[in-house]
């Protein structure tokens, strides 16, 4: 896995409530859980408003669902897994949106799924045009930038 050629699909669970990425330039502060999965052939970037998706196995939950992906609850709310070997799950975190600042910031971990793949996620900004234009931080870790001030 890992291949860098392959696409990146973005699968928005906020669209539908109109709570989703493309509100960037809404001009209002928003904050999403993002989670990484890959399989051979795709990145998948599954993205979710935080007020509709307290954890990340929600997340994970929805897109098996709309996928057909084997999968199952292993400890509802917190762990959702996925039966299906030939996908892994990369991590994942939160995206913070500030308009004063035209900045995103992805940061934190999941409890669950563990820390986000920090070169995944410069993948997914690189090649994905809804944040182009935006000042883009990574941060791994607490006060540790990744990409300090890049902007897309």
């Amino acid at each position: 896995m890992g291949a860098e050629t392959r696409p990146i699909e973005i699968v928005d669970y906020g669209e539908p409530s109109g709570t989703g990425l493309s509100q960037l330039n809404g001009g209002q502060g928003e904050a999403w859980k993002f989670l990484l999965v890959e399989n051979d052939a795709s990145l998948f970037f599954i993205v979710g408003p935080l007020a509709e998706y307290s954890y990340h196995a929600g997340l994970l939950e929805a897109f098996c669902a709309d996928r057909e992906i084997p999968s199952h609850w292993e400890n509802k709310p917190d762990v959702f897994r996925l039966d299906d070997d030939d996908f892994s799950i990369r991590g994942g975190g939160w995206i913070q949106f500030d308009p004063r600042r035209n900045r995103l910031v992805f940061s934190g971990r999941s409890t669950a799924y563990g820390e986000f793949d920090s070169v995944l996620v410069k993948e997914v900004v690189d090649s994905c045009g809804i944040f182009h234009g935006l000042e883009t931080i990574i941060r791994q870790s607490p006060g540790v930038d990744f990409l300090a001030a890049v902007t897309y």
